[in-house]
């Protein structure tokens, strides 16, 4: 079956005194219509950066982005994507909404941008109506402004805006990560809802297995700007084969199975290794390959693991809670 999304080999480096930051570093993966991609990581592993190039705002340096099998989307600029009919079907959902919003402009009008304009003639109207009534947001806050709504009504019309194009994949940064523990709840559900009702295809970017855990049916994993882990959420959450989504989910509450900690110094994305692991310096299971030799992705059945020693990690999570691995 041909992928709704698929990304080949995406690099993405920033200039940084005389060298390089990779924020991004041959990241691929394939996104089914109908189906949702968490992508995780700690600050800095490039998953901000990898919604923003899937969103065509910004352009990487090497790497494709096809769309429905035929079209590569990487080839077109961030600006003149703006003009593009994909356009359209791509949206992107910011981190803080209240942010993204313009605050000079109607809640209204922010809504319509999504239309790529401001006029509120009937006929957008109309669609504006209609799609803040999809996301719960009620008629009488159109006249307001950004700043004269809650937390929760600022997600709402950030979600609204990304979905009056009627697109079929929405990329979310992070949606409810400024928002009180109660109205996080309530925007997942919206958004579980909504791609239920309209089908959506979702790329979903967070700190919070949970969050992932409910609402992906894959995870991809990044590490300094690599896929170190992806495969379906239910396998990888369960039994994690790399030792750096071992300690993400050991980190996360609740997960019962003991701690397992990455000690040592972070490796430097600036100039990055491109032969060695770059898990290497904190990896307790590291070794002179990790060090010399830069783990491939390989697995099966579409897990895919970048571990020298990913059986030996995923045996070791039959230790008794309590034997870390330090």
């Amino acid at each position: 079956m041909t992928a709704l999304l698929e990304v080949v080999g995406l690099s993405r480096r920033f200039p940084v005194g005389g060298g390089a930051l990779h924020a991004l570093d041959d990241v691929g993966f394939r996104l089914h219509a109908g189906g949702s991609i968490g992508i995780i990581g700690e600050s800095g592993s490039g998953k901000s950066t990898l919604a923003t190039i899937l969103a065509r705002l910004d352009d990487p340096q090497e790497g494709g982005i096809v769309l429905d099998g035929s079209r590569d989307i990487a080839g077109v600029s961030a600006r003149a994507f703006g003009k593009d009919p994909a356009r359209r079907a791509i949206q992107l959902v910011f981190q803080t909404a209240g942010d993204a919003l313009n605050p000079a402009f109607t809640v209204a009008q922010n809504i319509a941008i999504g239309l790529g304009t401001l006029r509120l003639d009937a006929a957008t109207l109309e669609r504006v109506r209609k799609v803040a009534t999809e996301v719960d947001l009620g008629h009488d806050l159109l006249d307001r402004r950004p700043h004269q709504l809650s937390g929760g009504q600022q997600a709402r019309v950030g979600i609204a805006r990304a979905l009056i194009s009627k697109p079929r994949l929405l990329i979310l940064d992070e949606p409810t990560a400024a928002l009180d523990v109660s109205v996080q709840a309530t925007i997942l559900r919206l958004i579980d809802r909504l791609r239920r009702e309209r089908g959506l295809t979702l790329a979903f970017v967070s700190h919070d297995l949970e969050v992932v855990r409910l609402m992906c049916d894959s995870v991809l994993v990044l590490y300094l700007g690599r896929v170190v882990e992806i495969g379906a959420v239910a396998d990888i959450l369960a039994a994690p084969s790399h030792p750096y989504t071992r300690a993400l989910v050991a980190a996360s509450p609740g997960d019962g199975r003991g701690t397992f900690r990455l000690a040592g110094d972070t490796a430097s994305p600036i100039g990055a290794s491109r032969t060695q692991c770059l898990l290497s310096t904190r990896c307790p299971f590291a070794d002179e390959r990790c060090r010399s030799e830069r783990p491939a992705l390989h697995g099966k059945d579409g897990r895919l693991v970048a571990c020298h020693h990913a059986d030996a990690v995923a045996a070791s999570l039959d230790d008794a809670p309590g034997n870390a691995v330090r």
